[in-house]
């Protein structure tokens, strides 16, 4: 009879033998989330998430010794704990899994307590949800965004097209991680580059279920940054508030000045063409032409000025300028001198008393901001244990010994994860060389991965008059620089994105798809087809409700035709939609879609909120950011509008506008002032002048 039941069981596909007990769970946690974790008796794990109910389970590869659980609270907040302890191949190890109570999220730590070949990692699933679609990041230079083939180096995602999402990635050691991707199973491992791994070393990765795909990243990239202890760029820093001028590649003057002049006076003709036309420059950047290089391998001789271009030196730019420098790196030459001196692997610095002297060198021409370029090739360190996470550990102190900021360039997706443990290190480039239509995918996908690792984007160089490129580079809350030739540089055209002091007006964090895009795309992937509009977004938040999103929109050779709703870009309740290039718009609902047409070109709507005073404010109508904090330090609207305007010292007045259904009221400093409102459109404008300072209080009631 027995026997019979078996055959039974295999014919209808049941693994396990009827006459058997499933196997005994050892111990097992549940979060204050609902996120549950259990080791088995055979070896067996799973985790699975409250909502969406996702499970992941695996093996041990053999069975525990012993499984405690925990409660506590690290970095990321307040977690229940299950450890199992076991022996795999002769190696004694400890795996842990932690489930957080504030969010769906699980972190698992591998411990080794002996050496032990780089061999079975923890986690490694055998069983993980059905999702259609996956995305991530190719381990290249830029780390380019992919929904067929994402990289093993950062985060890999996988959603469906209700945008019920998990997000996967190393949790420590960013430099040597590699997830592997093979024969069905998704593991959190260390780089097969490296054989062994020496007792003690223990390794963790981070997991993230939710709704929502940019939600579930933000848990994903929030917990990131916990484990990092990386806290907000300080946006005050020259490169990050005011707009400069580059001399990389796309740029006029790469590796060329003007003609009939040296490269000294070319920029400094540059610095006084901005200043006459009343958009003062924050800083200059240097390129690779400025420091001596090897003739045949091109790498670094010296980092001191070539004086076949700057035969002043560092120094002597620096003082004609009077203005920050950024200077750029590459890799060292063989023949460098520095190869004597400082640790080096292969042919990159990994000393942080390198960085340290030849930036303290370079601060004496104005220096605020280190430039590492070309991270993915020849300035990439040996891939050990010890030389790749020396790298970033090295340029982080040495800069901060200088006192200087860093950009990374050409960085593949580990060192995004890794500069999230280093302050100094603020921005890095998320595009490819000259800033254009073709890279703008790239930028704003490859923008999401800066901006979870605590980064600022750098969408690189592009010209003044190229308002598109110009509207993408403000809204990354990033740089913004521009490369043009002398006698060139459009005024007008950057004083939307900056004020008359050079101040760039910006967002509260980067522009990134929305999840609509992710979905479309993902979709397009699989079906190999033209996609729809990418729409992306970002915001100013002013609290209180009182928030303001900036919607793109662009097509990409498929249908013209967009549409997102207000609440999707953080505006709830009644909203107003401004069509900036087209200076019109309408109210949409609460709960209602705003649709729209790109018609080829580049869609731009600014969502604000219809407040308690039946009022909507755009902003600055003059600015790309209308109600970016530079302009509009703080706004309030508890049955009138409050707004703080801010000016810059040469500003003597801004034009505020917004949507009323009736004409509204206006005061400035207490003052009443005349409104012009338009029946038709029910727009309205309102001049704002500041009385002996630089800022004005803007008053709006019905």
């Amino acid at each position: 009879m027995l026997a019979a039941c078996v055959v039974a069981g295999a014919a209808l596909g049941v693994r396990t033998l009827l006459s058997q007990p499933p196997p005994r769970m050892v111990g097992g946690v549940t979060s204050g989330s609902g996120t549950s974790a259990e080791f088995r008796a055979d070896g067996g794990y799973s985790v699975v998430f409250a909502s969406p109910r996702f499970t992941f389970a695996g093996t041990l590869g053999a069975p525990p010794t012993s499984v405690t659980t925990s409660n506590g609270t690290d970095e990321i907040g307040a977690y229940s704990a299950v450890t199992a302890a076991y022996t795999n191949a002769n190696v004694r190890r400890e795996a842990t899994v932690r489930v957080y109570d504030s969010s769906g999220l699980a972190r698992f730590i591998t411990r080794y307590l002996d050496a032990s070949p780089n061999t079975a990692p923890f986690p490694s699933f055998t069983s993980t949800p059905a999702l259609p679609y996956t995305f991530g990041y190719r381990d290249s230079a830029f780390a380019l965004p992919s929904f067929t083939d994402p990289g093993v180096q950062g985060p890999f995602t996988a959603f469906d097209g209700a945008g019920n999402t998990y997000v996967m990635s190393p949790g420590a050691n960013f430099m040597v991680a590699a997830q592997t991707r093979a024969s069905g199973v998704l593991s959190g491992a260390i780089d097969a580059a490296i054989p062994s791994l020496p007792a003690g070393f223990s390794h963790a990765t981070l997991l993230a279920a939710g709704h929502g795909i940019n939600a579930t990243l933000d848990t994903w990239g929030a917990a990131l940054r916990a484990v990092n202890a990386r806290t907000a760029v300080d946006t005050t820093s020259v490169v990050l508030q005011r707009v400069g001028y580059w001399t990389d590649n796309g740029a006029t003057y790469y590796y060329r000045h003007a003609p009939g002049q040296t490269y000294e006076q070319t920029l400094v003709a540059m610095r006084d063409e901005f200043t006459a036309k009343s958009v003062p420059l924050g800083y200059v950047q240097l390129d690779s032409w400025w420091y001596r290089k090897d003739s045949k391998d091109h790498g670094i001789y010296l980092y001191e000025a070539d004086p076949g271009y700057l035969p002043d030196g560092i120094t002597g730019v620096g003082h004609a300028l009077g203005l920050p420098l950024v200077t750029h790196a590459r890799w060292l030459a063989p023949n460098s001198p520095y190869r004597a001196q400082y640790a080096v692997s292969d042919n990159v610095p990994i000393s942080a008393a390198y960085y340290r002297d030849v930036l303290r060198s370079t601060s004496a021409g104005g220096t605020v901001m280190y430039e590492q370029d070309w991270l993915e090739q020849n300035a990439a360190p040996r891939e050990t244990l010890s030389d790749a996470p020396a790298l970033l550990t090295a340029i982080n102190q040495g800069a901060a010994d200088a006192k200087q900021t860093v950009q990374l360039c050409m960085a593949t997706p580990r060192y995004f994860l890794e500069a999230s443990r280093w302050p100094a290190i603020t921005n890095i480039r998320v595009s490819t060389d000259r800033f254009e239509r073709s890279r703008w995918d790239a930028f704003l996908y490859t923008s999401e991965l800066a901006r979870e690792a605590g980064l600022l984007p750098w969408s690189d160089v592009f010209m003044s008059s190229e308002t598109d490129n110009l509207l993408l580079s403000t809204l990354s809350a990033g740089p913004v620089g521009v490369g043009d030739a002398e006698g060139q540089v459009d005024a007008a055209n950057l004083l939307q994105s900056v004020r008359a002091d050079g101040v760039i007006v910006k967002p509260d964090s980067p522009l990134v798809p929305l999840d609509s895009s992710y979905i479309a795309d993902a979709q397009a992937a699989a079906a190999h087809s033209a996609p729809a509009p990418m729409v992306a977004a970002t915001r100013t938040d002013h609290g209180g409700g009182m928030v303001a999103a900036y919607v793109v929109a662009y097509a990409r050779g498929g249908s013209t035709g967009y549409s997102f709703s207000p609440a999707d870009v953080g505006v709830h309740g009644d909203a107003y939609v401004y069509d900036y290039f087209t200076h019109t718009g309408r109210v949409v609902p609460a709960g209602q879609t705003y649709t729209g047409a790109t018609h080829g070109g580049v869609s731009y709507d600014i969502v604000v909120p219809v407040g308690p005073s039946g009022i909507a404010l755009i902003g600055d109508g003059q600015q790309l950011v209308t109600l970016g904090a530079e302009r509009v330090a703080s706004l309030a609207d508890n049955g009138a509008v409050r707004a703080a305007v801010s000016f810059a010292p040469s500003e003597h007045s801004a034009t505020m506008s917004g949507w009323s259904p009736s004409p509204p009221h206006a005061a400035v400093n207490d003052t009443q002032v005349p409104v012009a409102w338009s029946a038709a459109t029910q727009l309205f404008t309102v001049q704002v002048t500041p009385s002996g300072g630089a800022s004005a209080t803007l008053m709006l009631s019905r």
